[in-house]
């Protein structure tokens, strides 16, 4: 299914690249999106931490892997763990409630505050796409900042996903 030229929902050339983070954030999340198998041609399992300040959002970090549960919780650890590290106390950890989600959330809410099941149950949010949508007009606007990809180079696959999505 190929995409159009410049980007479907997401446009390349619409993303802005932070130099500098604001000192202080309104809020604060990671985001965890988990897949069921460890296959070389699956899905991802994709984490997030996006900082708010005023209208616009910051992607600060991203942790992007194959593999099956055990790697799954070793590596939210992992991220959660460096984020700390880097200054990035984050309000809530969001862990999509499909795939491998629910488990993770059972197991992680023992060792880690802050997990939650998203969407909420009884909550329904739409498909990946209708999410998408209603995020792209922000991005659209100039109000989404994402690394340099010259400084994190894995942001590259980041723009190129978002540039095909939904294809």
């Amino acid at each position: 299914r190929p995409s159009p030229a410049g980007g479907g929902l997401f446009k390349e050339k619409a993303w802005n690249y932070w130099q500098e983070l604001p000192t202080r954030f309104e809020l604060l999340m990671e985001t965890w999106d988990l897949t069921f198998e460890d296959t070389q041609s699956g899905s991802f399992n994709v984490g997030q931490i996006w900082g708010k300040k005023g209208p616009d959002t910051y992607l600060l970090n991203q942790r992007r892997f194959r593999g099956e549960f055990s790697k799954q919780i070793a590596e939210i650890q992992r991220f959660h763990e460096d984020n700390i590290a880097r200054g990035h106390r984050v309000s809530g950890i969001l862990i999509e409630n499909k795939a491998d989600g629910p488990a993770a959330i059972s197991t992680l809410k023992k060792s880690i505050a802050g997990i939650i099941a998203w969407p909420p149950k009884g909550r329904k949010m739409g498909s990946k796409v209708v999410r998408a949508a209603a995020w792209s007009p922000r991005q659209e606007a100039g109000n989404c900042y994402i690394p340099n990809p010259d400084l994190y180079p894995w942001v590259r696959d980041f723009i190129l996903e978002h540039s095909a999505f939904p294809n």
